[in-house]
């Protein structure tokens, strides 16, 4: 009897389960973020996609080798994406409680300050 369903496997990283999990729940936030992170996630994609560039005789090779890079390629665009939202909506309201950016003068002067006494 012939299956439509094939089984793939690969070796990874222990930690890759947990990714996958974070990114399948981050996929859906991304989802209601569209279409303002689309062209973001496609950069992103075509970024991770350059990268392998190097790594393509190994890929083409290898079956479980192309899965795991496709894998990683896919979760590390939702993570960073994510990520980005995440600091996105922080930078928002940080904006909202200081118009004038005087916590960032603040910071910048207190910065500067170390540089300047050092000398």
């Amino acid at each position: 009897m012939a299956t439509t369903h094939r089984t793939y496997s690969f070796e990874a990283p222990p930690d890759l389960a947990d990714r996958l999990a974070q990114a399948r729940a981050g996929f859906g936030r991304l989802a209601s973020h569209a279409p303002d992170v689309e062209d973001w996630i496609a950069r992103e994609v075509e970024m991770g996609l350059a990268r392998l560039r190097g790594e393509a005789g190994d890929l083409a090779r290898d079956s479980a080798t192309f899965m795991h890079g496709a894998v990683e390629l896919l979760v590390g665009v939702v993570e960073k994406v994510a990520a980005g939202l995440d600091g996105e909506e922080d930078l928002r309201a940080w904006d909202r409680e200081d118009a004038e950016g005087d916590a960032f003068q603040r910071g910048a002067l207190r910065a500067s300050t170390r540089i300047w006494q050092d000398e």
